[in-house]
């Protein structure tokens, strides 16, 4: 069942490869074909990527969840299906050159940096993640993250069209790129969804942190960027403030709460070396 995990993660990355290319070039060429193309590869390779890890979750007998490099390669799934509801719906294809590289890096990381968890006996799971507080504290905590991404994609978008109409001289790629109100409406979106789940996921965490440590908060690494993370979206998501923060302060507070999910997720596992909170 590892080897079978391995094949389709492996076809999996080869399809976001192709697929971010062919959405790459399709920001600079009025084709419909490349743009579909693009689109029918990323469908493939999520298709197949999502069979991988359910293969993986059938050989260890729970959701793949439990550790960083599952989570990580989980999470990149749970956003390519997200992006393409997304694009299915609004037929905007301009940031899927920015989705496939991620679920590409996604997958890699599993494959390059940590081989051996494709193994299921390699890295046994420790006894209190056995539990049905793990799919539904760390999915929805990916959920968060996943439109968080999608959010941060149309703020990026946003100020690249932005900076780029005020120059008076748009790229190549302008008209492929989003209408500025496109941009902020489902940057808004997103980060209103993504801050839902968010909140879902720290409240089943603290619930499941009572029942097995008897205390609902432990100020440690990933709790707390976990803390400061929530409350940059919050702010974000706050109507007064929302007005007040518009167009490029608003994009970029959302590119600050990006890259706080990115330490929060990535670099508290450097952090939290001892500890309760250290899978």
């Amino acid at each position: 069942m590892s080897l079978l995990s391995a094949a389709l993660l492996g076809l999996a990355l080869a399809g976001y490869a192709l697929a971010a290319v062919a959405y790459g070039v399709s920001l600079g060429v009025r084709s419909r074909a490349v743009a579909w193309w693009g689109r029918a590869v990323l469908v493939g390779a999520a298709a197949v990527h999502g069979v991988g890890l359910l293969a993986r979750g059938l050989a260890l007998g729970y959701p793949p969840l439990a550790t960083s490099v599952e989570g990580l390669t989980s999470y990149g799934w749970i956003v390519v299906v997200a992006y393409l509801l997304f694009e299915a719906r609004s037929q905007t294809v301009a940031p899927g050159a920015f989705i496939a590289p991620l679920a590409l890096i996604a997958v890699a990381a599993l494959l390059v940096r940590q081989p051996g968890a494709l193994d299921p006996g390699a890295d046994p799971v420790i006894p209190i993640l056995r539990s049905i507080w793990l799919p539904l504290h760390v999915g929805s905590i990916l959920l968060g993250y996943a439109l968080f991404t999608l959010g941060f994609v149309a703020a990026v978008l946003y100020l690249v069209q932005d900076r780029h109409l005020q120059r008076k001289r748009p790229p190549s790629a302008g008209h492929r790129l989003l209408p500025l109100a496109t941009a902020e409406v489902m940057e808004c979106r997103f980060i209103a969804v993504g801050f839902s789940l968010m909140t879902i996921a720290m409240v089943t965490g603290a619930i499941w942190s009572w029942q097995v440590w008897g205390t609902p908060w432990v100020w440690e690494p990933k709790q707390t960027l976990a803390l400061v993370t929530w409350s940059l979206f919050g702010v974000s998501g706050v109507r007064p403030l929302r007005r007040a923060l518009r167009g490029r302060r608003a994009a970029w507070l959302v590119v600050a709460g990006f890259a706080s999910v990115l330490v929060t997720y990535l670099g508290a596992g450097l952090l939290a070396t001892e500890g309760l909170h250290r899978f």
